[in-house]
């Protein structure tokens, strides 16, 4: 199986962590300018940016603990 078709479900009871409140902040605040792109982030942080995942997903190598989303 590659690394863009692999997922995995969360326990949807744990609390949630700092990383992704973070993620979502910066989303709230920057999507827009990415509008269209794949984006990869960590803790909030901007990882890389794409125009498609398989090119996101190979210049990022481990994608281990990494969002991908389209913005």
């Amino acid at each position: 199986m590659d690394k863009v078709s692999q997922s995995r479900i969360l326990n949807s009871h744990l609390p949630p962590t700092p990383s992704v409140r973070a993620n979502h902040a910066w989303l709230t605040a920057h999507r827009h300018a990415y509008k269209g792109r794949w984006i990869a982030l960590r803790a909030g942080e901007l990882l890389g940016v794409a125009d498609d995942l398989e090119t996101l997903v190979h210049a990022i190598g481990n994608i281990q603990g990494i969002l991908l989303t389209r913005a």
